[in-house]
């Protein structure tokens, strides 16, 4: 009723090695016609060069959190516990997790309750979808309550923090 696009692929991040999988779903969605096929990189890759562009002028391959010296540490839908981090390798997330939480404070963001969000110090079961305003919000109240304007200055190119008030301002 909706054509051949009306039907879409999401493809994980074990996709590179489920060969049975590849071998049923390619040619399934090739008789399709349908063209709707995502995967990690493009779906959630494309925020982790975006970001640190629009930030700080530099393309950089991943944001990685310095998990060794925060005391807040918020997850917005990520499960490392389970994921040990992705692309933010963590050999042992329960032992890393477990020493943020001893001197600061885990906030998780996720519709799930996960394991990360079980261990989390605050839980906030988002409804899918409203990451957006959630985010918009957070940086709203940061903007707010004054940001580190020396340190955003040492580290974000100049005049980034009035495009982000900018932005913040459509919310």
């Amino acid at each position: 009723e909706h054509g051949p696009n009306a039907v879409a692929a999401y493809r994980a991040s074990g996709w590179g090695i489920d060969f049975p999988g590849a071998m049923v779903s390619d040619p399934f969605f090739r008789a399709l016609g349908s063209d709707q096929i995502y995967s990690a990189i493009t779906i959630d890759g494309p925020n982790k060069v975006f970001v640190p562009e629009l930030i700080a002028g530099a393309t950089l391959p991943w944001s990685t959190p310095d998990v060794y010296a925060t005391d807040c540490l918020l997850f917005v839908g990520q499960n490392p516990l389970v994921s040990h981090g992705h692309a933010n390798i963590v050999p042992d997330p329960m032992v890393t997790l477990r020493a943020v939480k001893a001197r600061g404070t885990i906030v998780v963001a996720d519709p799930r309750r996960t394991e990360t969000a079980r261990l989390a110090d605050v839980h906030v079961p988002l409804r899918p979808g409203s990451d957006p305003a959630f985010l918009a919000y957070l940086v709203r109240e940061a903007l707010a309550a004054g940001p580190d304007v020396a340190y955003l200055g040492a580290c974000a190119d100049p005049g980034s923090g009035e495009a982000v008030r900018a932005q913040e301002a459509t919310y």
